[in-house]
């Protein structure tokens, strides 16, 4: 028998969900609702339920009794009931086969409370009240209820729950060897992803063998030879100007083996890169992208681009615990108009509510806080968003080198069941994304369940505590054949397909295969430790299962019922992809032509500040950020937001991991999505110097300091993609090289970009996030990023330039000219070595970076975090060029930040920084406002609250 218990609020005062839409659907145009009411309906499925227990259960478990009510109906086989009169009911469900997390843990809970269930089903209702036509009702339902990718509106009689008859999985051949280029591509696209070079080397591998390829080999090489998994253009023989040139990857990891930091324990081998905390620990650092799948389902892709990077954590050395989390993320502006979305995307601004609740709902449930990220805004951004997902990890030094599998031990897979989700998301990530994506392309994108997450967690730390396995990694991107197939590498693997457990039956053998299902990990178990391996796995209720072992042979063998359904030699399969070659060539320079307003008035800069406070790039993001637990696990020294008012930026965040320790561990970003389309080299070097300059804010040291870089660009098909990313590369290379930087890990991202139906390329603009850790001894001598004391001295240290082009400010005001920061390496890393000596010795009260918006915002966001003020002179700035008062106040010049110092250390201070741009430029005040004058002349005064306002309203105003 099937109940139907729908959940909702006593009164509509409670109701915010429905208050909520009733403002969006005003939005599209549409102003006949009168009213909106929000439930959620829970389908319980038992024979063995009375009404008693019915009612136990939506009154205990599933009803809040302050705030809501329900009621029960018994469903006769559909799951529809009578809409009440003049009313609009749309209930929207899952989709078969996609995770529903929650309906898990209700069933789970039900269980708990000691009734038998035999399958649980939630579905959202939206009731909505006022004259619709079936139009509107259509296009409030497609534009802000429901995600066709995963979800459905519920027709009349259709049943909440499908039984799956059970049938033999199809295996499908090929006649590989003997097919036409033209029916290779055919089998290419939208399915494998692979241009034609690499196609005929398929054909030519299966030509020696003289036989057929069945589907399972075909996909084994599509998702080992993806972008995503082998890195095609990072790899590529490059040629620039006729000269030959390093391939990106092998100058990457120059910089690292060059520099060749003893503290750096793990690079470029791993899920993650590890460098030492202290005499007994290291921890870890990854960055990953998942902008396609985000574009297509936001909450979705996010959700598993966070659940992904945490397993790569997880999935480090012999597996590392997961501290702290962070996310930067780039969209189209969350307030545009509903006329400019092309068809087959989804609004912004529901991009960005969705992408930040998946983020929100992994981190929060696995109980790791997210506590350091950023957002940027673009118009680029429209076609796919960017989702940089971030992880740290603490892991035993002893435990830091990658595991090895040895032959004959078992190939063991714990955690969560496999499905048809995730089929080819890891060579749909070759691919553009165009307005048929949704519909071609929605097996690509998973929902994750991090509390399944969470057991195999508890699990993995258990059973390394008793050293039962060899070797772990995460089932991630290429599902089970990067996973087993990069473990087995050279050696050899034997895989028994049946005994991978499943959420329902699939219909290919192949999808047990390549399915991205997850929260899955894979282990090299010895056979005598597998029944302790089996017990600790079912005292944390974690599935596992024994699905092969590691051989010798250098054979990848997959079987199903003991039918050999693959056999690919495992030199052909990592190594036989061929290389691809790029003839860059670069056309002259063009200068942009210089476009300048009149200098602004006293009352025009004042009003230039506050605009560039609202740009979207400057303004808070605390709706955003406020969402995430920063503190879970108590571990978090500095959060996003600090100062007596817990409003004020910080420049990064600070984390004390181990509790009996002084250690600390530094974590900050660089990006700037503007520089990129302008100079992609001097982008390179200036979030490079952003990266490194918030760490130093903080009190870190640059040579304690590690990096990773995280690379998004559009199709490496358009030769400026190459040419640009050639550039980006040139610059995070020189920077890290004269810094001193080791890059410890990366990822890049391709073809990010949207071919709408009328033809149109929606791309990204090349963009390089740069992520850094450091750390820090003590704790203890963590620096500030606001102002605590009533009295100080303010310094900015670093030159200030001719330096717009690209900045908040020239966007503001329609401006361009001047140039695009650059960074004097050599006197930026001198410098910052003095202010760390500074810091060390305790001169230093506090600092902050001057970045996004330059020295006006840089004041402003310390007034802004305190109950004290600022009074600045800008005569005193140290400045080369036009010294226009608003090109001295906004000049995004990079190495600069702005310093507090007791008076009484001022000279002391000074005599620190000797030969390097140092300059006293104004004085912490009693009163909360922002002066700023020229010598004898006020230019601009400003009260903290004004200031606040300006900063806080535009994604408030969105959100």
């Amino acid at each position: 028998m099937i109940y139907k218990i729908v959940v909702e609020k006593k009164d509509k005062q409670y109701d915010v969900t429905g208050l909520h839409l009733i403002g969006q659907i005003e939005l599209l145009g549409i102003h006949d609702v009168k009213s909106a009411r929000f439930a959620y309906a829970y389908y319980l499925k038992s024979d063995q339920f009375t009404p008693s227990a019915v009612y136990d259960i939506a009154s205990r478990l599933l009803a809040d009794p302050v705030t809501e009510m329900f009621h029960i109906e018994v469903i006769d086989g559909t799951s529809v009931g009578k809409t009440p009169s003049g009313t609009h009911l749309l209930e929207i469900a899952l989709n078969h086969g996609v995770t529903d997390a929650t309906a898990s843990q209700v069933k789970t809970a039900v269980k708990q409370m000691g009734f038998d269930c035999e399958a649980v089903k939630l579905t959202r209702i939206y009731t909505l009240a006022g004259n619709l036509s079936a139009d509107q009702l259509s296009q409030i339902a497609r534009k802000l209820l429901y995600n066709p990718v995963i979800e459905h509106i519920v027709e009349p009689g259709e049943q909440p729950f499908i039984t799956i008859a059970q049938s033999e999985p199809r295996l499908e051949t090929f006649p590989m060897a003997t097919m036409t280029d033209d029916q290779l591509m055919s089998l290419s696209k939208n399915r494998l992803w692979l241009n034609l070079n690499e196609m005929r080397t398929i054909r030519d591998y299966y030509a020696a063998q003289k036989r057929e390829a069945t589907d399972v080999e075909v996909e084994t090489l599509a998702q080992t030879w993806s972008e995503h998994c082998s890195h095609k253009v990072f790899r590529a023989r490059l040629t620039v100007d006729g000269q030959p040139k390093e391939s990106f990857i092998k100058r990457i990891k120059k910089v690292t083996t060059t520099l060749n930091r003893p503290w750096c324990l793990s690079t470029f081998v791993d899920n993650s890169g590890v460098i030492e905390f202290d005499d007994n620990w290291g921890v870890c650092f990854k960055v990953e992208t998942h902008n396609k799948p985000s574009s297509i389902e936001p909450f979705g892709g996010a959700h598993t681009g966070a659940g992904g990077v945490i397993r790569d954590i997880m999935g480090t050395g012999l597996g590392a615990k997961p501290v702290a989390n962070t996310d930067v993320l780039c969209f189209a502006p969350p307030d545009m108009d509903w006329k400019d979305v092309p068809s087959g995307l989804l609004h912004p601004k529901r991009v960005m509510q969705q992408v930040v609740a998946g983020i929100e709902d992994y981190g929060n449930k696995m109980g790791i806080p997210t506590v350091n990220g950023g957002v940027c805004f673009s118009e680029r951004f429209l076609g796919v968003p960017l989702v940089y997902a971030g992880s740290v990890g603490m892991i035993e030094k002893e435990c830091a080198a990658k595991g090895q599998p040895q032959p004959g031990d078992r190939i063991v897979l714990i955690g969560g069941l496999t499905g048809r989700d995730g089929i080819h998301g890891a060579t749909f990530s070759s691919g553009e994304l165009t307005h048929m994506s949704e519909t071609v392309s929605s097996q690509s994108v998973q929902i994750g369940h991090p509390l399944v997450q969470k057991k195999a967690l508890d699990a993995l730390l258990d059973l390394k505590a008793e050293r039962l396995f060899h070797a772990v990694t995460d089932c991630g991107g290429g599902g089970l054949s990067s996973s087993v197939g990069e473990m087995g590498n050279p050696g050899g693997v034997e895989v028994e397909l049946s005994h991978v457990p499943l959420k329902y039956p699939l219909p290919f053998v192949s999808e047990y295969w390549i399915s991205e299902s997850q929260e899955r990990m894979l282990f090299a178990v010895p056979p005598e430790h597998i029944d302790r391996f089996k017990e600790i796995c079912r005292r944390h209720d974690v599935e596992m299962a024994d699905i092969g072992q590691f051989s010798d042979d250098g054979k990848l063998i997959l079987k199903f019922k003991g039918k050999e359904v693959a056999s690919l030699d495992m030199e052909f399969l990592h190594e036989g992809c061929p290389h691809r070659e790029f003839d860059l060539r670069y056309p002259a320079p063009t200068i942009r032509p210089e476009r300048f307003s009149s200098p602004p008035s006293a009352d025009g800069l004042a009003q230039g500040l506050l605009k560039t406070l609202a740009h979207l790039d400057v303004c808070s993001k605390e709706p955003v950020s406020r969402v995430y637990d920063h503190e879970v696990q108590g571990k978090t020294l500095v959060k996003p937001y600090m100062g007596s008012k817990q409003r004020g930026p910080s420049d990064g965040a600070v984390l004390q991991p181990i509790y009996d320790s002084s250690h600390g561990v530094i974590i900050a970003n660089g990006i700037n999505v503007r520089y990129g389309l302008l100079d992609p080299y001097r982008m390179g070097l200036s979030v490079v110097d952003e990266a490194v300059r918030q760490v130093v804010a903080l009190g870190g040291s640059v040579d304690r300091t590690a990096i990773l870089d995280n690379f998004s660009l559009p199709s490496p098909e358009d030769i400026k993609t190459v040419l640009d990313l050639n550039r980006v590369v040139d610059g995070l290379c020189e920077a890290a090289m004269a810094y001193g930087l080791p890059i410890i890990s990366g990822k890049d991202s391709f073809y990010n970009q949207f071919q709408t139906d009328s033809g149109k390329v929606i791309a990204v603009p090349p963009v390089l996030l740069v992520s850094s850790i450091s750390v820090i001894d003590n704790v203890d001598k963590i620096i500030p990023n606001h102002i605590y004391a009533p009295e100080g001295t303010l310094y900015l240290l670093g030159l200030t330039r001719d330096e717009l082009e690209g900045s908040c400010y020239f966007a503001q005001t329609g401006q361009s000219g001047t140039a695009v920061p650059t960074v004097d390496l050599e006197k930026a890393k001198n410098m910052y070595g003095k202010l760390h000596r500074a810091m060390r010795d305790g001169l230093v009260l506090s600092a902050h970076d001057c970045s996004d918006g330059g020295l006006g915002v840089a004041a402003a966001e310390l007034v802004i975090g305190c109950d004290y003020g600022l009074e600045i002179d800008l005569a005193k700035v140290p400045y080369e060029g036009r010294k226009r008062a608003d090109f001295v106040l906004f000049s995004e010049s990079n190495s600069r930040l702005l310093v507090v110092v007791d008076p009484g250390s001022a000279d002391a201070f000074e005599e620190t920084m000797a030969g390097s741009a140092c300059a006293q430029i104004g004085t912490v005040t009693q009163h909360n406002d922002l002066v700023i004058g020229e010598g004898k002349t006020r230019l601009v005064s400003l009260a903290g609250e004004r200031l606040l306002a300006a900063w806080q309203a535009p994604i408030a105003a969105i959100i």
